[in-house]
């Protein structure tokens, strides 16, 4: 397809000049990253604005626009998908040219409104053509989701900033059909905070690709479920296509970060800080399996990781951990007593509990958060802004690197599970290692998680 002129074609928005309210024109004065226009075929503000980071995403498209397209129609008339496709300065020519054909593709979907994607509020933001693409430094996808998620408070408008919705989706992924609904619904029932999706992992013709995401998602889910039984404030997903905010939550939580992996555990984090969320269960993102060397952690990097060393597919943090800081948690909930007496207790539930806490200052903290706190309301968020996710799992590995070495996954789910009283579904004499057995357990998961 040939290249378009945008200026004849397009009418492009300053997203930092578009919406009049003062706390988005503070939060873009302060916190926007350059100078981006939108490309759409649309002209209404919209309720709903879906952020799909696009790198090297091609072919990958068609099958996302084909499941969006399958949701209600009503719902799709008040949603803007916001593709922002991005790569650095100093790119591969491989990806400069997959994202050449990608802004053509969607340039395409934009000029001719009869095409097969006709339904769908399709705009764009080019980050990957010429000085519009950041340098190495910065490039990545916590940037990418930050610029487009800063373009969509333009698209909600002023009219829909208190009731609108900024949902976080990845290109390579797929939805299910009531996808849309159910965030309506959602929000419409948690009218000030954030969502997170359900996700399924898809597979793939590879064996062993397919055993390693089956395994890492039984990891993740796994995880989840040690923090819910520890009753950890954050014990919730924190997966990249698979959560929603509120504009007004995203602007006090200062906006995406940009981060090149780990932007979604981050913000995630940041916003549960700040408010409750609603688990949306009843639909479902289908991300890819593929394995990935573009960012040193995450679903990508973990498969090709399992794939590289398969031994440790099958080992999971041992239950004990979770035990631990579950007597931790209730310690530092209840107590408000000085910091010694609170490191005493520690020290008695294990030894290597008060090593952690002392390691990270624990008492020099605890001062600030008794001296920052007015009243106990104040007290029980500036326990959590401590003891917040990246800690909780800072102390999970500190346990397991000293103390509780990472286990098999059969006896590591068993003993959790019985520790909540819950069955595993694994009769004694099955192989432990059968592919059947990690579908059920991860089936398994799925449900409770």
């Amino acid at each position: 397809m040939p290249r378009k002129n945008l200026s004849k074609l397009f009418c492009e928005q300053n997203i930092s000049t578009f919406h009049p309210a003062e706390t988005v024109r503070k939060y873009l004065n302060k916190y926007q990253y350059g100078k981006y226009g939108i490309e759409k075929n649309f002209s209404s503000t919209k309720r709903a604005v879906v952020v799909i980071p696009c790198y090297s995403e091609f072919r990958n498209l068609p099958a996302l626009l084909e499941s969006l397209n399958l949701n209600s129609s009503g719902y799709l008339n008040e949603t803007a998908f916001l593709f922002v496709i991005n790569n650095s300065s100093e790119c591969a020519e491989t990806v400069r040219k997959n994202n050449a054909d990608t802004l053509d593709f969607f340039r395409e979907i934009i000029s001719h409104p009869e095409n097969r994607y006709g339904k769908l509020n399709i705009a764009i933001v080019d980050a990957a053509t010429g000085n519009l693409a950041p340098p190495p430094k910065l490039a990545g996808v916590g940037l990418a989701r930050k610029i487009g998620m800063d373009a969509a408070l333009s698209l909600l408008g002023e009219e829909n900033f208190k009731e609108g919705i900024i949902v976080a989706l990845d290109a390579d992924c797929t939805v299910s059909d009531n996808y849309l609904e159910e965030i309506f619904i959602a929000f419409s029932q948690n009218p000030e905070g954030f969502a997170i999706f359900n996700y399924e992992h898809t597979f793939s013709d590879d064996n062993g690709i397919n055993d390693a995401i089956t395994a890492y998602e039984i990891f993740l889910r796994y995880y989840v479920l040690g923090l819910r039984f520890a009753n950890s404030h954050y014990a919730l997903h924190t997966i990249g296509s698979a959560f929603a905010c509120r504009p007004a939550l995203y602007i006090k939580c200062e906006g995406m970060n940009k981060l090149k992996a780990g932007e979604d555990f981050y913000f995630i984090e940041k916003m549960a800080k700040q408010s409750g969320y609603k688990y949306i269960k009843e639909a479902t993102v289908f991300p890819s399996p593929r394995p990935s060397k573009r960012v040193p952690f995450g679903t990508g990097r973990a498969v090709l990781n399992y794939l590289g060393e398969p031994e440790k597919r099958d080992l999971l943090y041992d239950p004990l951990i979770f035990s631990i800081l579950k007597e931790w948690l209730k310690v530092y909930d209840e107590f408000t007593e000085n910091p010694e007496a609170i490191l005493c207790k520690a020290s008695g539930i294990h030894n290597a509990l008060g090593e952690f806490l002392k390691m990270n200052k624990f008492t020099e903290h605890w001062n600030k958060i008794i001296r920052k706190a007015a009243s106990g309301t104040q007290l029980t968020f500036q326990k959590k802004i401590w003891f917040d996710g990246f800690k909780t799992l800072k102390f999970v590995h500190y346990m397991r690197d000293t103390h509780f070495p990472n286990i098999p996954y059969s006896t590591a789910c068993r003993n959790l599970l019985t520790l909540m009283d819950l069955r595993y579904p694994e009769a004694e004499t099955q192989v432990v290692n059968a592919e059947n057995s990690k579908l059920s357990l991860l089936n398994l998961l799925r449900e409770l998680t």
